[in-house]
């Protein structure tokens, strides 16, 4: 397969908070919002090139629907991981693991969003890992 674009599409519970973080925190591009009667919210932001995060707020995110947090996670490679990690510490975002270097070839670590997804953010050390990586 060679996909154009690979979006994640995710509910959440407090639309502005999401927004607020993965816009204003994590300095992702809005590409377009909207917010449709009886629709309710979404937006589409671009994490880089071909690749986008598309939020949805109530009512496409149920109220009562259990928590979006578990089973998958959101892996952003970085050209500086410290540097992420101390802005990301310095704006009280939840870590979930701090700063790791990691056998395959990669420094790490992890923050949860506002829906409990976990994040985390990594930059390859390993110049035979980054060759497989593409």
């Amino acid at each position: 397969m060679n996909a154009l674009e690979l979006r994640l599409a995710m509910n959440v519970r407090d639309f502005a908070r999401s927004v607020d973080f993965y816009e204003t925190l994590l300095g992702m591009a809005r590409i377009t919002a909207w917010h449709d009667e009886g629709e309710g919210p979404g937006i589409i932001l671009r994490i880089g090139p071909g690749r986008t995060l598309e939020l949805f707020g109530a009512p496409y995110a149920e109220p009562d629907a259990p928590p979006v947090g578990g089973g998958f996670a959101i892996v952003i490679q970085v050209d500086d991981v410290d540097a992420w990690h101390d802005r990301l510490t310095a704006a009280d975002v939840p870590i979930a693991r701090g700063l790791v270097d990691n056998p395959w070839g990669d420094r790490s670590f992890g923050v949860v969003d506002p829906d409990g997804v976990r994040i985390w953010f990594n930059q390859v050390t390993d110049p035979a890992y980054a060759a497989q990586l593409g």
